[in-house]
């Protein structure tokens, strides 16, 4: 009896696991083929072309100032970050000559503190946009002036000021030369 019944189970389950394997062969076998096709490049997407071919096409049929305005864009990016590394190398030339003035540490601090935060500010403004020569050291003269007046309140005031109005007249045109190089360097 017991016999009987086990058997009819078991012909009973290898038939489904059959069924089963056969549904799994099948999702396999199409799986398999949607990645084959988007792998050559046949998916929804591309229209019959491969990948590589529609998206150069795309990019030769817009117009070349796309590639211009790109290729500012990359040297903007390029020449801030130059330019924020050039800055401390700048200050330390231009406050050098303050090293032994008195108050000993504090005025060539004046000038150093306020020379890197005025050439990082100009680094800043100057690459979001085209820098002019005419705008840039104006501004950053303007914006270093009103640093130096932090300096009026403290004692040794005239060798502080001194110090930073040195920075005021030096930092701003070397920033922004710097910058038009770089510019000009990068987008030739």
């Amino acid at each position: 009896m017991w016999d009987v019944d086990a058997n009819k189970y078991w012909k009973e389950r290898d038939k489904s696991s059959s069924k089963t394997k056969m549904v799994g062969l099948a999702v396999g076998g199409i799986f398999v083929i949607i990645v084959v096709c988007f792998v050559l490049g046949y998916g929804p997407f591309s229209h019959g072309e491969s990948p590589s071919t529609s998206s150069l096409n795309k990019a030769n049929s817009r117009p070349s100032k796309l590639s211009k305005e790109h290729k500012m864009v990359k040297a903007r990016s390029v020449c801030r970050t130059k330019c924020h590394k050039d800055v401390k190398r700048m200050c330390a030339d231009i406050c050098m000559a303050h090293v032994h003035t008195k108050p000993k540490p504090k005025a060539h601090s004046a000038c150093k503190d306020t020379c890197i935060v005025t050439g990082n500010n100009i680094c800043s403004l100057q690459t979001q946009a085209n820098p002019k020569k005419k705008e840039c050291s104006p501004d950053g003269f303007t914006f270093c002036r009103k640093k130096c007046r932090a300096y009026e309140k403290h004692a040794g005031r005239q060798f502080l000021v001194g110090a930073c109005n040195h920075a005021c007249k030096d930092a701003p045109p070397k920033v922004c030369n710097s910058i038009i190089k770089c510019i000009a360097q990068e987008t030739a």
